[in-house]
């Protein structure tokens, strides 16, 4: 019950009232932080803005514009963490019950309240805040874990049960320049469709599904480009040597992949340039698919494919992603030898750079 300043939470009081503002924040500010709005449309532009201060709601039922009830419905779609509590008389009971049982609010208190009852409610609204805030970051903590895990077993899996006739260095070398690169790329704004949500915590099925997805995966990279078509962009590439034929193809079928807004060109010079431009964080999270998302989409099996091929061939090969009014994000596979605790150490770089628990 005790609060301190360093653990207390912002409560913000909205009220028509200014002297029931005044006399709040009186009897309160010693006590706890406290801020103030005259209505319902400035106390949700205040929480917009302090969003990350503020842990408990109190406001008045009878406001014109937005009623209390109202006001804290919003704020429960909003910010479904912040703990409500509406203040109301003793007339408005029926509406502040109904408030209660739809969900809306923690606690109803009715008007005039009194100091030391309406203290001891402020209180366990901050230990309640305070123990779903410690709740959140406990399950944050659980799917970061999990889910790293099922990276790792993904990227671990990739290096040594994928393909028969792929030489380990090169495909070492592959999947070490991808990480390399995702590690300063922007970290996804939101969950791919078919990736970890914060309601799956069955570590046994999430595993037992990587497994299949590996499977499913293998089969996909191997049959990724048998078409052979070779676009005209990719000619160029065709003529460099006796494996420029299966290179052109690869980059084909690849480039065939983007999407329309996405445009590719194509330089021969000491080696091989691939430009695409623009680079949105959507397609990026597109092609880090491959080691990331349970259902990878075909681009990103199709880029971990022309990393490899191109060692094999032992043609230099830079992919740059050019983003307006920002350096190109370069993918380009190291000419030195690398080593599988390298690829890991290049995927912890990767969590350190993106919050996985935020997707």
């Amino acid at each position: 019950m005790n609060t301190t300043p360093e653990s207390r939470c912002t409560i913000l009081y909205i009220d028509d009232e200014e002297k029931a503002l005044k006399y709040f924040r009186m009897a309160f500010a010693p006590k706890f932080s406290i801020l103030t709005a005259s209505s319902g449309e400035e106390g949700l532009a205040m929480l917009r803005k302090e969003a990350g201060k503020i842990g408990v709601v109190v406001s008045d039922q009878r406001m014109p514009g937005m009623i209390g009830a109202e006001v804290l419905g919003r704020v429960r779609e909003e910010f479904p963490h912040v703990v409500r509590i509406l203040t109301t008389a003793y007339s408005d009971l029926p509406s502040a019950i109904l408030a209660v049982n739809k969900g809306h609010i923690y606690q109803y208190v009715v008007k005039p309240w009194e100091v030391p009852e309406l203290e001891m409610v402020l209180h366990r609204a901050v230990d309640y805040h305070h123990v779903l805030s410690e709740r959140d970051e406990l399950l944050r903590l659980k799917l970061t874990t999990l889910q790293r895990i099922i990276c790792c077993d993904r990227v671990k899996w990739l290096l040594l049960t994928f393909g028969e006739g792929v030489p380990a260095g090169a495909f070492r070398k592959a999947l070490f320049a991808l990480l390399r690169s995702l590690a300063a790329f922007p970290p996804p704004s939101q969950p791919p469709e078919a990736g970890f949500r914060r309601d799956q915590f069955d570590a046994a099925s999430l595993i037992g599904e990587e497994f299949h997805a590996g499977v499913q995966l293998k089969a996909a990279l191997e049959k990724a480009d048998e078409s052979g078509t070779v676009l005209p962009l990719c000619e160029p590439v065709s003529r460099l040597g006796e494996r420029g034929p299966l290179l052109a193809a690869t980059l084909g079928a690849f480039i065939s992949s983007l999407p329309g807004d996405v445009s590719a060109s194509v330089a021969t010079t000491d080696g091989v340039r691939v430009l695409l431009s623009p680079a949105s964080p959507g397609f990026v999270e597109d092609l880090s698919g491959v080691l990331f998302a349970a259902k990878p989409h075909m681009r990103s099996m199709l880029l971990l494919k022309i990393l490899w091929r191109f060692v094999e061939a032992d043609i230099p090969l830079s992919i740059e992603l050019v983003r307006a009014g920002q350096e190109p994000l370069r993918i380009s596979p190291a000419k030195e030898t690398v080593s599988a605790d390298e690829v890991i150490e290049a995927l912890r770089g990767v969590f350190e750079a993106w919050d996985v628990a935020s997707r």
